[in-house]
């Protein structure tokens, strides 16, 4: 699947481009949850099982070559926006 390779490689390289700093990547629901995988070292096929809200963040730690899903789908930060009435 060419959108697994294309994600792939620009997170490898945005993750080489920032070793020892923070980076920030923004891109669609599709490529959060391929990356998710990709993490998690399980099939892609498991994209399609996982969930991601639109404003969400995900966060992914890299460590001496270790490569960790810290948070996904996290959408706390909306809790402080006042509610519609």
């Amino acid at each position: 699947m060419q959108v697994v390779e294309r994600a792939v490689r620009a997170f490898e390289s945005v993750a080489a481009a920032s070793q020892k700093k923070q980076a920030v990547i923004v891109t669609h629901d599709i490529v959060v949850r391929i990356l998710a995988a990709y993490i998690m070292g399980v099939p892609y096929s498991i994209y399609r099982r996982l969930e991601i809200d639109n404003a969400s963040l995900s966060v992914v730690r890299i460590a001496d070559g270790t490569r960790q899903l810290i948070t996904l789908n996290d959408t706390s930060h909306f809790d402080s926006l006042p509610r519609k009435m």
